[in-house]
């Protein structure tokens, strides 16, 4: 697997870890309502790119857009990387990533390091500092540079100045399907779950995953799994 390949997953873990909790959803669904995207997103890609071509009369402003989306991910710690798999996620509600939405040219663009090919970027890591890369194409000007910069400090100087939380190694979920599973499952009260008294709900939980999905986990690892996706909705 590439390097390219690895960042996507840990960017791809580190977003679906933030959609488990509330305050984030809360914020997705607030750009959604300012920017005229229905509640849950697009139904198809064609909608979605409609509404980014500006082909209907939803309100829309692809800047500030970019900027809401910028903003969404300094303020849950995620990586600017993400900025491409966030956008799809608020249009259509998953993380397939839409290329047509792309943009067809660029001024400047900012991202987070995550990886380090380089000797440089090397020498940066090492010097303790919290830092970003700046791309800038070949045919933009001075004022252009500060054009853009003055634009988007706001969102780089919270990435790059304020205190973030401390950066945890992220590994993704192999199951995160079943855990989501399992985690509603065990949301269901007793009477639900059809339980009498000295039963318990892992016991059950793993009998109805065995029998109707054909699932098999022990009640011991239930356990395991809905204090993990309690932690995660929680931190």
């Amino acid at each position: 697997m590439s390097g390219e390949e690895i960042q996507r997953d840990v960017v791809e873990e580190m977003l679906y870890r933030a959609t488990l909790k509330q305050s984030f959803q809360s914020d997705v669904e607030e750009i959604r309502r300012i920017y005229g995207i229905p509640e849950c997103g697009f139904k198809n890609r064609s909608a979605a790119e409609k509404w980014w071509l500006g082909e209907d009369e939803k309100l829309h402003s692809s800047a500030d857009f970019d900027q809401g989306i910028w903003d969404l991910l300094s303020k849950h710690y995620l990586p600017q990387g993400a900025n491409g798999l966030l956008e799809s996620y608020v249009l259509i509600n998953n993380f397939k990533f839409l290329p047509k939405l792309a943009h067809n040219f660029f001024i400047c663009e900012y991202e987070e390091i995550l990886l380090t090919p380089s000797a440089m970027e090397k020498r940066w890591l090492n010097s303790n500092k919290k830092f970003i890369r700046l791309y800038i194409s070949e045919d933009t000007s001075l004022p252009m540079v500060k054009a853009y910069l003055d634009e988007h400090w706001r969102s780089i100087r919270k990435l790059v100045f304020l205190k973030t939380k401390k950066q945890k190694t992220i590994r993704r979920s192999k199951n995160s399907k079943r855990d989501e599973l399992i985690w509603k499952l065990y949301q269901k009260t007793r009477i639900e779950l059809g339980l009498t008294r000295g039963e318990y709900k892992d016991v059950r939980v793993s009998t109805i995953l065995e029998l109707k999905y054909g699932i098999k986990v022990t009640p011991e690892n239930i356990r395991k799994i809905v204090q993990r996706m309690r932690t995660l909705r929680d931190s």
